[in-house]
């Protein structure tokens, strides 16, 4: 799994693959996903009545429209070449991430015959194992692209939130000297911009995660999927705690929303009473010059 950008384009998709001899068709298996075949290269020599020559198929590639990649069966290499087609120029990556922002992780998948499960245990248990990284799913998901997708849907949704995880570690760190400086001195030495910029990547980014991203969501594909892939998908994000993730990460949101809406407030106050010294310094000179006026006027009276 690898987030590379902001979104991909998934309607440009065919276009953007075009001149990639790994490449099939992409099709729309739901409004967000598209999945694209990773196939061998086309046989050289080919006979000439040849017009679509056998090509095998070495993986599968789902793409989410937040974008998120999810490669099953490839090798780094061929990892490599789907992420080259993605990213570049007029590809389908939309707003492609920083090498450094991306997110990659990894699981190996194996099928197996599970056992069936306790008699009163949910039937959902004997469909899908994950141990340590390992996803061994039962043999009757063997080749079947819907267990991949729903399997690929929670796994997605992880990384989409690894990359939220590592922004909002990052925009904690930018402000960590702040409750230092107050602890230590009892003001905020910062300008009212750079506080404003951090609250507006703060809500940019909060704003991200509840309102633009379909992360807290259950992906629309299950409303009418059968139960066993409603299952798959539950055991994999619950492995994976995305509840419990997005509950720490808004609670981390909160903490540094109080902290920059303390910093805000004490910028402004300490604006206020800058104007408030302007403003006294300003009728201070106001009666000093009319003070002043009466003065030559007094004195050029008297002159007269």
């Amino acid at each position: 799994m690898y987030c590379v950008a902001e979104s991909f384009d998934l309607v440009s998709l065919e276009a953007s693959l075009s001149p990639a001899r790994w490449a099939g068709a992409p099709e729309r298996v739901d409004t967000d996903v598209a999945y694209v075949p990773f196939l061998s290269p086309p046989a050289h020599g080919a006979g000439a009545g040849t017009l679509t020559p056998e090509r095998n198929l070495l993986g599968d590639v789902f793409l989410f429209d937040y974008g998120v990649v999810v490669l099953w069966g490839l090798s780094p290499a061929q990892e490599a070449a789907v992420l080259d087609a993605l990213l570049v120029a007029n590809g389908a990556a939309v707003t492609p991430l920083p090498p450094g922002l991306r997110e990659r992780d990894v699981f190996e998948v194996s099928y197996a015959n599970l056992s069936p499960p306790p008699q009163g245990a949910p039937a959902t248990k004997s469909l899908i194992s994950i141990l340590n990284g390992v996803i061994t799913l039962d043999v009757r998901f063997g080749g079947d692209s819907m267990a991949q997708l729903a399997v690929s849907h929670a796994v997605a949704q992880s990384t989409k939130l690894s990359v939220f995880e590592s922004r909002v570690t990052r925009l904690a760190e930018t402000s960590a000297h702040i409750p230092t400086t107050l602890a230590a001195t009892g003001m905020v030495r910062m300008h009212r911009r750079e506080a404003t910029r951090l609250t507006g990547q703060l809500f940019l980014q909060r704003s991200a995660v509840n309102l633009l991203s379909t992360v807290l969501d259950v992906p629309a594909f299950f409303w009418d999927a059968p139960d066993d892939l409603q299952g798959l998908y539950s055991q994999v994000t619950k492995y994976l705690e995305l509840k419990n993730r997005v509950a720490v990460l808004n609670a981390r949101y909160q903490v540094l929303e109080a902290m920059l809406l303390m910093v805000n407030q004490q910028l402004n106050e300490a604006h206020a009473v800058r104007l408030e010294w302007i403003i006294i310094a300003l009728i201070a000179i106001e009666i000093f010059l009319g003070l002043a006026e009466l003065w030559l006027l007094h004195t050029g009276a008297l002159g007269h």
